[in-house]
């Protein structure tokens, strides 16, 4: 397993709605500020817009086009979000 990490300031973000691609546990750590997080069945992926970045098409396996903090609901994908905050 490899270490990642994401150390960002002040209206910093790393990435946006994405699925963790991870072969172990994943561990959150926050010293200040906050984390949204969302949790979808992995058959609602497939409802949902990918992200398109020229020149970054391996993210587009991982990530989508949508904030599900402030776009309105799409049909028929139930989760869960929350805000955590430190």
């Amino acid at each position: 397993p490899k270490l990642r990490l994401f150390w960002g300031g002040a209206g910093s973000y790393s990435y946006p709605l994405h699925r963790d691609v991870s072969d172990g546990d994943v561990t959150c750590t926050m010293y200040s500020g906050c984390k949204d997080l969302v949790m979808l069945r992995p058959e609602s992926r497939k409802r949902l817009s990918r992200i398109s970045v020229p020149g970054f098409l391996y993210m587009r396996a991982m990530t989508w086009s949508y904030d599900f903090f402030s776009d309105r609901p799409v049909d028929e994908v139930q989760g869960w979000r929350a805000t955590v905050k430190a």
